[in-house]
């Protein structure tokens, strides 16, 4: 099966992107979430940061496979949005452990 990364806006309006893990009726669990950060520079442009929802030196190193996070469906906005390569890319960099 392919990864599907899924993107969503949480209850304070960060948006979170990851590997879909699960998803039922009510709640949807996200496999290593990161935050996205985009802030405009000077020039016009835009900065784009990404940063673990939870850093992976946090856990236990014999557990650092399993790092899902479960939301409740009515807390949160998923996005149905193909990402670009790039933040795919940017992404994996992040999440290797």
């Amino acid at each position: 099966m392919k990864e599907k990364h899924i993107v969503i806006q949480d209850q304070i309006g960060r948006t979170i992107m990851g590997l879909l893990a699960s998803e039922d009726t009510n709640t949807i669990s996200i496999n290593n979430p990161v935050i996205i950060h985009v802030q405009p520079e000077a020039s016009g442009q835009l900065q784009v940061q990404t940063f673990p929802l939870f850093f992976f030196e946090f856990i236990d190193k014999e557990s650092r496979e399993t790092n899902i996070w479960t939301y409740a469906k009515s807390n949160i906005t998923v996005g149905n949005v193909q990402l670009d390569e790039r933040i795919i890319s940017q992404y994996q960099k992040i999440n290797t452990t």
